[in-house]
């Protein structure tokens, strides 16, 4: 898969999330190079509002409808305040909105990616 299309994709979904109510913080698209696997995870403080099973059911639907190419199993949502957002909050800066910073590897939660975007 196209890393371009697939941020450009994560974006559009954060932008439908937010329309839903849950409205995203940032973005962490990361891909695995054993399993060639992409997984996202998008941090949210309505998190600690609605609840995880609320906040995946807006994903699932949002995912859905934007025609989202990965499967729901490999996106995340999270508190801010999740130790994989903080860790980003470590090592890199936050990125202005509407842009997309592009890391190389980068271990986050005991996963480690060979190639990560980073958005808001």
């Amino acid at each position: 898969m196209d890393p371009d299309e697939l941020v450009t994709a994560s974006r559009r979904l954060s932008h439908r999330l937010a329309q839903t109510g849950l409205p995203v913080y940032l973005g962490v698209l990361g891909h695995v190079q054993h399993t060639q696997k992409w997984y996202l995870t998008l941090a949210s403080q309505a998190v600690d509002k609605i609840g995880l099973r609320v906040a995946y059911s807006k994903v699932e639907k949002a995912a859905k409808a934007e025609h989202f190419p990965l499967p729901v199993e490999q996106i995340s949502v999270v508190s801010p305040r999740d130790p994989i957002i903080r860790d980003v909050g470590k090592w890199v800066s936050m990125p202005t909105a509407g842009v997309a910073v592009r890391f190389g590897q980068l271990t986050l939660d005991d996963r480690s990616y060979d190639d990560v975007y980073v958005f808001k």
